[in-house]
């Protein structure tokens, strides 16, 4: 196979299945600091590229797929809960305001020097929630390993009023766009 996926994300793997892309999973091992000098649509896109590279710096000849996704809030970054306590704030916080979710994705080539990006960008609004459901979602533990601690293909769901933008974006992959930048480049 000739496209490898720099993410352990099961959602990733899932949406490329979905495109019928065949890849392969190999996950980049970074670790994910934020530079606080970078905006946060520079910031996507320079983790991107650091998966993307980790990965295709061991296979040349491979085209990988490095993406990572943010949310961002009143201009900062909301990453990953740090706990149950850091997941609930930070969906009381979103409650009934809306917020971005970006997912940068870089595509990496060596033998064919191709280093080429997406950034797609997805507004989400949510209802104003009680604090008792909301409560009741983190102890289900799934929001714990998503950015801005909760996932729209879930249980998360129900937090959502609407969206501007790019469903699959918001999972982890604007899987239309990335399939057309792989045939773009004739990668797939």
């Amino acid at each position: 196979m000739s496209i490898i996926l720099a993410s352990a994300s099961p959602r990733r793997t899932e949406l490329l299945k979905l495109a019928k892309i065949k890849h392969l999973v190999e996950s980049s091992q970074i670790e994910e600091i934020l530079n606080p000098e970078l905006s946060p649509a520079e910031q996507v896109r320079f983790l991107s590229k650091q998966k993307a590279e980790a990965v295709s710096k061991k296979h040349p000849t491979k085209t990988v797929i490095g993406a990572d996704t943010i949310v961002v809030f009143n201009n900062k970054i909301l990453g990953k809960p740090v706990d149950k306590l850091d997941a609930l704030q930070t969906l009381i916080q979103l409650s009934g305001n809306i917020h971005e979710v970006m997912t940068a994705v870089c595509f990496m080539n060596q033998e064919k020097n191709i280093c080429e990006f997406i950034l797609d960008i997805t507004e989400v609004e949510f209802f104003e929630t009680d604090v008792e459901w909301i409560e009741n979602y983190v102890d289900n533990e799934e929001p714990l390993d998503k950015a801005g601690s909760y996932g729209i293909q879930g249980s998360g769901f129900e937090l959502v009023k609407r969206i501007n933008g790019d469903f699959y974006s918001v999972v982890g992959l604007p899987i239309s766009k990335v399939k057309r930048v792989l045939n773009q480049f004739d990668l797939i």
